[in-house]
C-alpha cells in the first residue's frame, strides 16, 4: 500500500516538473521568436528608418502599408521598443487603435505588449545580473529593486497602472527575482489594460494622423491628475513612517 501511495506521489512530482519544464520551454521558444522578429526589424533599412522617425504618424502609415501583415509589424514594433527603450510603447498602441479600431487594436497591443514584457523577464532569466548591469547600468536596475522593495508581489501590477513608470527596468528586474512566469503575466495583463485601451481609443479618433486638441487637453488634465494623485500618496507614506 505505502509502496503504492509512494509510486504515485513520484508520479505527480514528475508530472508537475514536466509541465514546469514544458512551460519554461515554450516561454523561452516564444522570448525567442519575438527576439528574432524584432532583430530582422532592426536590420532592415526600412526598420531603421522608421525607428529613427519614431512616431503615431509614422508608426501608422508603416502599418497601412503592410496590409494584411501589418499586425506582425505591429507585434515587431512593439518588442523592439521594449529592448530599444526609451522608445515609447504608447505610439504603437495609438497607431493600433487608427489602423485596426479601438478595440482589435486595443487587444492587440495587450498581447504584443505582454510579450514584448516576457522577452525582457525571459532575457533577464537567461542572462543574469552581472550582464544586465553592463547593458542597462546599474543606476536603472538599483531603481527597479526599490521599486520591487517598495510594492512586493504588487510591484508589476503597479507599475504596469502607473503611466509614468517606465516598465522595461520592472520587466528585467522581475526576471531576476522569484516570481513565476504565471504572476508575472497575470499582473503583465490586468495591470496594462487601463491604459491600453485608453489610447487605443485615441488612435481611432485621430484626424489624418494628428489628435483634436481637445483629446490632448485631456491627456495632460489626466496625466497631471495621476501624478498629483502619486505625489500626495508618497508624501502621506512619508509622513506616517516618520510619525
Amino acid at each position: 500500500m505505502r509502496v503504492a501511495e509512494s509510486v504515485s506521489a513520484s508520479g505527480r512530482a514528475a508530472r508537475r516538473a514536466a509541465r514546469r519544464t514544458g512551460r519554461r520551454v515554450a516561454a523561452a521558444l516564444a522570448a525567442a521568436a519575438a527576439l528574432a522578429l524584432a532583430a530582422a526589424l532592426l536590420l532592415a533599412p526600412a526598420g531603421r528608418e522608421l525607428i529613427g522617425s519614431w512616431s503615431v504618424s509614422s508608426v501608422r502609415d508603416a502599418l497601412l502599408r503592410m496590409g494584411p501583415w501589418a499586425w506582425l509589424l505591429s507585434t515587431a514594433l512593439m518588442v523592439l521598443q521594449a529592448l530599444a527603450s526609451p522608445l515609447p510603447a504608447f505610439v504603437v498602441t495609438i497607431a493600433n487603435g487608427y489602423v485596426f479600431g479601438p478595440f482589435w487594436g486595443g487587444v492587440l497591443a495587450l498581447l504584443s505588449a505582454t510579450l514584448a514584457a516576457q522577452v525582457c523577464f525571459e532575457v533577464a532569466r537567461a542572462l543574469g545580473r552581472p550582464i544586465l548591469e553592463r547593458w542597462l547600468g546599474g543606476a536603472v536596475l538599483e531603481w527597479a529593486d526599490g521599486f520591487f522593495e517598495r510594492h512586493g508581489v504588487w510591484a508589476v501590477l503597479v507599475a504596469r497602472l502607473l503611466p509614468f513608470v517606465p516598465f522595461d527596468p520592472i520587466s528585467y528586474a522581475a526576471g531576476l527575482t522569484t516570481t513565476t512566469r504565471a504572476r508575472f503575466v497575470a499582473a503583465n495583463l490586468v495591470g496594462q489594460v487601463p491604459a491600453t485601451f485608453v489610447y487605443s481609443t485615441i488612435g481611432g479618433r485621430l484626424v489624418d494622423g494628428r489628435l483634436p486638441g481637445w483629446v490632448l487637453w485631456l491627456l495632460v488634465g489626466a496625466a497631471g491628475a495621476v501624478i498629483a494623485g502619486w505625489a500626495l500618496r508618497s508624501l502621506w507614506r512619508d509622513r506616517k513612517e516618520v510619525a
